[in-house]
């Protein structure tokens, strides 16, 4: 199947197997990414400029005092690639953002569409003062107001508005329960839920659940989805 995969031959069926197997196996995916640097070396040496590279290395090796009979040039040019490639893919990890950056990078608390603030109202009512409120950034007094509004009015929007607030709180660990009720609903936010519960598992650095929750907006979603591709393409 990694074979498969590597080559670009998956079927669809297989592919659903091998995402499963990605998340849920961590040797398996250490295996994929062995084979995938396998297959970045082969294609390294079929490139002419790094052919040239590892030709000139051979010539100087050969015109130094080296005891080839103990290290034959051959092997100091297989020995060049493994470290090549291994340098590749350790600078690579080392450059791959975290996913507390990727948080940051892609977090921006949903506008206010539900209740559009009236400048110069003179009687705000709570939901006024909270949308208010959650409008200003001011996250810890909106997540009291919305809870107040959906205790008394039970319109499960508030539910998605608290979670927007506790993610902007750094309080992501009590916005994903509230994201999956409201999702349960399939109410009109249900993929903007999604992509906030993906980032909410980023903040609470759970890499696995982010993935399987971008995978899904990508597939049946219509909000944030080459947002969800992208992001899905650092985590991966």
């Amino acid at each position: 199947m990694i074979e498969k995969y590597v080559q670009g031959q998956l079927t669809a069926e297989e592919q659903r197997e091998f995402d499963g197997l990605i998340i849920s196996e961590p040797g398996f995916k250490t295996e994929v990414e062995f084979h995938k640097n396998l297959k970045r070396v082969a294609e390294a040496e079929d490139d002419d400029n790094f052919r040239k590279l590892m030709t000139d290395f051979e010539q100087d090796a050969s015109s130094e005092n080296i005891k080839t009979k103990y290290f034959p040039t051959k092997w100091l040019v297989a020995a060049s690639v493994i470290v090549l490639v291994g340098l590749g893919y350790f600078f690579m990890v080392l450059n791959q953002p975290t996913t507390q950056e990727l948080f940051e990078e892609n977090f921006t608390p949903y506008r206010n569409v539900d209740h559009p603030n009236e400048r110069g109202s003179q009687d705000e009512d709570l939901k006024t003062r909270a949308f208010t409120t959650y409008s200003k950034g001011e996250f810890e007094s909106a997540v009291e107001m919305f809870s107040k509004l959906y205790e008394s009015e039970k319109e499960s929007y508030y539910l998605f508005y608290t979670a927007n607030a506790l993610i902007g709180h750094n309080e992501a660990i009590k916005a994903v329960p509230l994201l999956k009720e409201y999702i349960s609903t399939s109410g009109e936010y249900t993929d903007e839920s999604k992509w906030y519960l993906a980032l909410a598992y980023l903040q609470l650095e759970d890499k696995n659940n982010a993935v399987v929750i971008l995978k899904d907006l990508v597939t049946t979603g219509s909000f944030k989805v080459s947002e969800s591709e992208e992001l899905l393409q650092d985590l991966e």
